[in-house]
């Protein structure tokens, strides 16, 4: 009987070193791109950001899942674990968002293009039922007088450059009419609108 049982035991299979490592490892046989626990693989690359001047990037944030990160340079590296993922750029002048799928992001960098915000004017100052009219053409719509006052005023204009000049006509009964000329970017542009009395003496009676 001790005979039979000693030549079971040598004919019995093996096993080897890297099967003990594996099986002590817990390590999926079929290669599968997963944690211990089932999760899949987290993808990491980096965000190449195309149309932002260096100088200032770090006015601006990217935000993805619930994370929002100040950019410290034009190129930032994300991770995420899903399938995919939407990353929005924020700031003052510029904005971009992009949805990347994770084979994407594990196949090397994501290039995520920018563009410029339209131009929002926004008055200051102005007397009681002041008109404005852009007179200079694009990126103006047009000539036509508009009222300013509780938002009124000049559509948002497109931005092609990172800088523009407009060529904008004031108008208000009792004060002189004003041609000024002004640079514009993206995003917000603060104007005063500073007129003149047509009486030229400051609040005084009109001359004789």
């Amino acid at each position: 009987m001790l005979l039979s049982a000693l030549a079971l035991g040598l004919a019995s299979p093996a096993v080897g070193a890297g099967d003990e490592r594996s099986a002590a490892l817990g390590e999926p046989e079929d290669g599968a791109q997963a944690d211990r626990h089932g999760a899949p693989e987290v993808a990491s690359c980096t965000l190449d950001i195309r149309g932002i001047p260096p100088a200032i990037a770090s006015s601006y944030n990217l935000r993805y899942a619930d994370r929002d990160e100040p950019l410290r340079s034009l190129r930032h590296e994300i991770s995420f674990a899903g399938s995919t993922i939407t990353v929005n750029l924020t700031g003052p002048r510029y904005y971009g968002y992009k949805t990347i799928a994770r084979e994407a992001c594990l196949a090397g960098d994501v290039e995520l293009p920018v563009q410029r915000k339209a131009a929002a004017l926004r008055f200051e100052g102005a007397p009681p039922n002041t008109t404005v009219e852009c007179v200079s053409g694009p990126p103006c719509p047009d000539a036509d007088p508009r009222l300013l006052g509780e938002g009124a005023g000049l559509p948002d204009l497109p931005m092609e450059l990172d800088l523009a000049t407009v060529e904008l006509r004031f108008k208000s009964s009792g004060y002189r009419p004003r041609l000024q000329r002004i640079s514009i970017q993206p995003g917000a542009n603060r104007i005063d609108v500073d007129l003149e009395p047509n009486c030229g003496c400051c609040g005084g009676a009109p001359p004789p």
